[in-house]
């Protein structure tokens, strides 16, 4: 098997995975003036999220944070390998439009909601931004102990286009 085939294979299984809606995370380092509220980006690549911000800051090497509201991220918390990274992966094409960004428990969240236009009644009637802040400080308060067990620290902190 080459490595199209394999690419091809990978891409098949994220989007057999079962989905997941929610909020997920992801670090970032990107300069918040390059974000601008309103903005749509489309991932170019993969783009892996978690549910658990010690995964999604790789263990605090970023105190900025995506708090993405989707519906249709490919949950592989039960498929992975590394189920402890509660992992919820967006695939190539997926549109995001970058909401307001706020501090939260010492991090810079900036929301994000995931685009469908296929989608009714749109993301937003389901997920709001009310909802996600509510959640987002429980989700931070859940997490206790010990720095989680990361294969690849880097691997959950990036943009969200270039990924």
């Amino acid at each position: 098997m080459n490595d199209d085939d394999r690419v091809a294979r990978m891409l098949r299984g994220l989007a057999e995975a079962p989905r997941f809606t929610g909020l997920s995370l992801r670090g970032h380092r990107e300069p918040g003036a390059t974000l601008g509220y309103g903005r749509a980006v489309v991932t170019t690549w993969i783009c892996p999220t978690s549910l658990d911000i010690r995964v999604a800051t790789g263990n605090g090497r970023t105190d900025q944070v995506f708090a993405i509201l989707g519906d249709d991220g490919a949950d592989l918390r039960q498929l992975s390998a590394m189920p402890l990274e509660r992992e919820i992966t967006y695939l190539p094409g997926t549109v995001f439009v970058y909401g307001p960004t706020e501090i939260i428990a010492g991090l810079r969240v900036t929301f994000v909601e995931q685009v469908n236009s296929q989608r009714s009644p749109d993301v937003r009637a389901r997920l709001t931004h009310a909802w996600a802040a509510d959640v987002l400080p429980q989700m931070i308060e859940a997490v206790h102990g010990a720095p989680a067990a990361l294969e690849r620290p880097e691997k959950f902190i990036g943009p969200l286009d270039t990924t």
